[in-house]
Formats: structure tokens, sequence, C-alpha cells
């Protein structure tokens, strides 16, 4: 892992720059949702040979660089880390920092600055800390395309549709990287793996009863390994995942079909109706005829605006 001998800050073959404007960043922080998480910069370095930062007092935004090819390095707080294809650097606002591309094989990069009253919760749920700064991410194509679909917001200009747009951008990027987050060493990707085909099985078999004990026998894993696997991967068990699984298809059906909650709750695999309410109750916070009631009438209002008409012009 060399360092370049030719150093360059910025000024890579087709790569595209987006530095939010003063006056544009000022107004991110009294609009709406923006203010809570907003990106200042962002952009994307094809083959960035000779790369190098050097921030002495760090940066007032959080700073994530993902590297979708080749590799590169950062250093902070005096340890040097090595960043590899599908890895997420993250450095927090204020760290002092230097970073750069590998010399023979440099990387590519998406990257932005994110600032915002809750970047600070975004850093936290992910993990992430000067200590423990990367995640690796080796879904690049999904990545890359989430990082895609905030730089399509920068030709529209700085209107407050586009910036809002950019700022649910960036919290979905932030999601996808936590959900795709998976271990570098092999055995315990290995062990992730099993976990996300358990998870396909849920959604195939939504409609059934599945225990632990099922679940662990279709990857050949004790019930006890298997729940610890899972609960590591997804924060919760495996039968409070599935039940929430079934709770969301739930949601499906009762926005946009007429099946009595009975009948849903019999597809879901629930043989009382009074257990799959409260189940419902206690995860969506209201009951299930007032969650179908909530979503038709929001289904009326968009139709009166215009938005649900497939019809307008």
């Amino acid at each position: 892992m060399g360092v370049a001998k030719h150093r360059v800050r910025e000024g890579f073959e087709g790569q595209r720059l987006s530095v939010l404007p003063p006056a544009v960043r000022s107004r991110c922080g009294a609009l709406p949702v923006v203010r809570d998480l907003r990106a200042t910069d962002l952009g994307h370095f094809p083959g960035a040979a000779g790369h190098y930062v050097h921030r002495a007092r760090g940066r007032p935004e959080a700073i994530l660089i993902y590297c979708a090819q080749g590799a590169g390095w950062c250093r902070l707080r005096g340890r040097r880390w090595i960043i590899g294809e599908g890895d997420a650097l993250f450095i927090p606002p204020g760290a002092p920092h230097t970073y750069g591309a590998d010399a023979g094989s440099p990387w590519s990069i998406y990257w932005v600055h994110f600032a915002g009253r809750g970047a600070g919760k975004f850093l936290e749920a992910l993990g992430v800390s000067l200590a423990s700064p990367i995640l690796h991410v080796p879904e690049a194509g999904v990545v890359a395309s989430a990082f895609e679909e905030m730089l399509g917001y920068v030709p529209h200009g700085y209107s407050d549709a586009s910036l809002l747009g950019m700022s649910t951008a960036l919290a979905r990027l932030l999601g996808l990287l936590r959900w795709h987050q998976r271990s570098p060493g092999r055995l315990a990707r290995h062990g992730e793996d099993k976990v996300i085909r358990t998870i396909e099985l849920m959604r195939r078999r939504i409609g059934e009863k599945l225990s632990v004990a099922d679940l662990a026998r279709q990857v050949s894993l004790s019930p006890s390994r298997y729940a610890h696997l899972f609960r590591g991967f997804a924060g919760t068990s495996p039968l409070a995942f599935f039940a929430r699984l079934k709770i969301q298809q739930a949601c499906q059906w009762l926005a946009t079909g007429d099946d009595a909650v009975g009948t849903i709750a019999g597809r879901l695999g629930f043989d009382d109706p009074l257990y799959f309410s409260r189940a419902f109750h206690r995860i969506v916070g209201i009951s299930p005829r007032a969650y179908r009631e909530h979503a038709m009438e929001r289904a009326g209002s968009l139709s009166r605006d215009g938005f649900g008409d497939r019809r307008r012009p």
C-alpha cells in the first residue's frame, strides 16, 4: 500500500463535484427536515490517482468516503487505516485527518460532507467513531446508485424541493450502508450470508409460522448460534423481525385492498385476529382498522390534489 509521489487534491478526469454556496448552506439550516441532515459538498472521483488531502483542523461537517474500486488510506488520531474496495470511511466533524489514494491501485470514490442537528445521531446509529471509522459494504452497485440519486438533484439548482430531495436521499444512503454492512472477515461474512438467507425465507413464507429452530435448521446452525448471529446482524431477535415483516405486509394489504382484518390475520399465519390486532398496535401504534382509515383518507387527499390521478397531464 504505497503513497503517491504526485499528489492531487482535486481535478480528475471524469470527476463530478458539487459544493453548496454559503448562502444556500445558510438557507438549509432553516428548512424543515433539511436542517436535520444535509449534504454540503459531494462528488465522484473515478480513478483518482495521486489524490491527497490533509486537514490539520478537520472539517466542521462529517465526511463519508466510499471506495467503489481500488484502494486508499487515511490517518486519524495517529492511526493509519487502509481503505479497500467496498469500504465506507467516516470522519467525524472536527477531527484532524489526512487521506489519499493508493499509488499502485488508486481508488475510485464517492464522497459527501454532511451536517445538521441529526448528523451525530446517524453516526451513532451506524456505530462509527474515531476508534472505528470504517464500515465494510461490498454492494458497490447499491451504494453507487444511492450516491447517484443525490448527485441527480444537483443539476436542478438549489430550490427548496431539490435540497429536500438531496437530504432524503442522503438519509436513504446512510440507511443502506447500515443495512448492507458486512464483516470483512470470511467467516463472519459466511454467518451473515446465512442470516440473509433466512430473511429471504421469511419473506417467501410470510404466511407461515416459523420457529427459531425451523430457521436455524435451514442454514445448518444450532438455534442458539443462529439467534446470536441474527441479533448481531439485525439488532433484534429472529421472531421479532419476522413479526415486523408480517405487520409490514399487513400494512400494504390494509392500504391497498378491502379484505377483512381477520382475513389478513389468517393470511399471515395468525389464528387469533385479536392477537394480530394487538401485535399490529404494538408495532404500528394504532389498530389495523385505524390504519386502513388513515390510508384511505391519505389516498383520497392525494387524489383530490391531483397527485394520485394518473389521467392528469
